[in-house]
């Protein structure tokens, strides 16, 4: 499905709002660089013009904007002169891509990307995704599901087709191997939904979300990168106070929300901030090693995200669980790599950046 005539007619005007509000971020942006002031110039102007476009275009535009998964991973890989690994999932109606050599690697991982569930996987998320293969050292394989946006299908189909990716490499590829599980923001619900999903909490609507049988089998460690937990800005005061120095606020969460909702109530899936300390007790049993969580200080999910990690750590842990919170960060902070310098002073265990926890966490999980 494409955009409506509406949307259709509307998105040049709206082209041209987004350009005059470029120009002022321009020159606006080293006055409101974050509460840290730590922010680079240019990822400041490209977060806070992330954040206008998201505000001013549709479902449908954003989908007709970016194009599809697929594709934005053929022109990555082809700028790269890199092999094109496109796979059917069966039983989805989808497809998945992959990133790094699959039969060498000793640990795969399956990466739900986000986009509030309105977008394809971004042009930021191949470069990201080739930082974890290369984080690996040659023992990583990524593989992303080019799961279905909200222009063309509603929860829980999404959820569904990840848990069919993620057994399609629990049965396929992975079956010799080591399985990560992982996502950012919406891909981040996702990842969580699937850990409930396999924990003892089967999603009710078994035709769409299909049982998954993990036989005995673990994964060996999943991350969640800014997990979209909750964006009740009544809640949570940051969904407010954070606004102008995220890329996005209230107003883009809770229209990407109603329309992945389309009409049924929250639930502990499309909201793993409701649930309560016990819901997560069967998550170290599919677990092998550890979860890693990571926030912005300066994001607007941060309280929603804190306070979903205080009870899942008194479900799992601190051995089994870890949240970082990186200073002066936005969210999805690592899809905008920082300098190799920067990265590499974050020792393990006192990470100071989402991306560095992100890359000791894959270099020990590869180990």
């Amino acid at each position: 499905m494409g955009m409506t005539l509406w949307e259709a007619l509307t998105i040049l005007p709206a082209f041209g709002y987004i350009l005059g509000r470029g120009v002022l971020i321009a020159f606006f942006a080293p006055l409101r660089m974050g509460r840290s002031r730590q922010k680079a110039y240019a990822v400041a102007v490209q977060q806070k013009l992330f954040r206008v476009v998201f505000n001013t275009l549709s479902a449908g535009q954003l989908y007709w904007l970016f194009g599809n998964t697929v594709e934005t991973y053929k022109k990555h890989q082809k700028s790269l002169k890199r092999k094109v690994d496109v796979e059917v999932i069966p039983g989805s109606g989808i497809t998945g891509v992959w990133f790094g050599d699959k039969e060498k690697a000793k640990v795969l991982l399956v990466y739900y990307h986000g986009g509030g569930f309105a977008m394809p996987a971004m042009p930021q998320h191949p470069p990201f995704l080739d930082r974890l293969v290369e984080w690996g050292q040659g023992d990583l394989a990524v593989f992303l599901p080019a799961y279905t946006t909200t222009s063309q299908g509603v929860y829980p189909q999404a959820l569904g087709e990840v848990v069919e990716a993620t057994r399609f490499v629990l049965e396929g590829a992975g079956r010799d191997k080591d399985v990560l599980i992982a996502g950012d923001s919406a891909g981040g619900q996702l990842a969580l939904a699937v850990l409930s999903h396999v924990s003892g909490h089967p999603h009710p609507n078994s035709n769409i979300v299909k049982p998954l049988d993990l036989n005995g089998k673990k994964f060996k460690g999943v991350f969640l990168m800014a997990p979209w937990v909750s964006s009740d800005y009544k809640k949570f005061p940051s969904m407010v106070e954070l606004s102008q120095t995220d890329v996005i606020d209230s107003n883009i969460a809770d229209y990407w929300s109603s329309i992945w909702k389309a009409g049924k109530p929250d639930d502990e899936y499309i909201v793993p901030e409701i649930a309560p300390a016990t819901w997560w007790n069967g998550v170290s049993d599919v677990v092998e090693t550890d979860i890693l969580a990571t926030a912005g200080n300066d994001e607007a999910l941060r309280d929603a995200i804190i306070s979903w990690a205080g009870k899942f750590e008194d479900a799992l842990g601190k051995q089994k669980f870890r949240l970082i919170v990186g200073f002066g960060e936005s969210h999805d902070e690592p899809l905008t790599p920082k300098p190799e310098a920067v990265v590499n002073k974050d020792v393990a265990g006192q990470e100071k950046t989402q991306e560095g926890a992100i890359r000791n966490w894959i270099q020990r999980q590869c180990k």
